[in-house]
């Protein structure tokens, strides 16, 4: 199985892999796609992980992800999410579809006028919908000094 523990990290992982063990460069729309597919997936496992439930505020229920009751003091998240976020996110994954389309098209060949081509050419260049929350101060710090392998 090429994907046997499939984690997003670790695909991306044996992906880079491929591109580094043939010599070649990363396809931009690769990069593009996996790049957005990241900040996707942090919100997923948001999600999932940290637990979601509907709060009254003010008589208009929201969304609400949160792990303050079982986080570390200065570990706490929360932020709200609402319909419109995963309709955003399912547009952008529509988009990256499109972005490993062209990807995999570029492999196969030069550029062709068909119709069907085109469409997934333009598709993978559309802006993205699903930008993710800013992080506290803390994350940014505790990601930035990470040694390089």
């Amino acid at each position: 199985m090429a994907f046997g523990d499939a984690r997003y990290d670790k695909i991306v992982t044996a992906i880079n892999r491929l591109y580094d063990s043939r010599g070649e460069k990363e396809h931009p729309s690769y990069r593009r796609a996996v790049d957005q597919m990241g900040h996707i997936n942090r919100m997923r496992n948001d999600i999932v992980h940290l637990g979601a439930y509907l709060v009254d505020r003010d008589g208009v229920l929201e969304g609400l992800v949160s792990n303050k009751v079982k986080a570390m003091p200065g570990r706490e998240k929360e932020f709200s999410v609402d319909i419109d976020l995963f309709g955003r996110m399912g547009t952008d994954l529509t988009t990256i579809m499109a972005c490993f389309t062209v990807v995999l098209l570029d492999h196969l060949g030069p550029p062709t006028e068909d119709m069907r081509e085109l469409f997934w050419r333009d598709t993978s260049q559309r802006p993205w919908l699903y930008k993710p929350p800013p992080q506290p101060d803390a994350a940014k710090q505790s990601r930035k000094h990470r040694p390089e392998r």
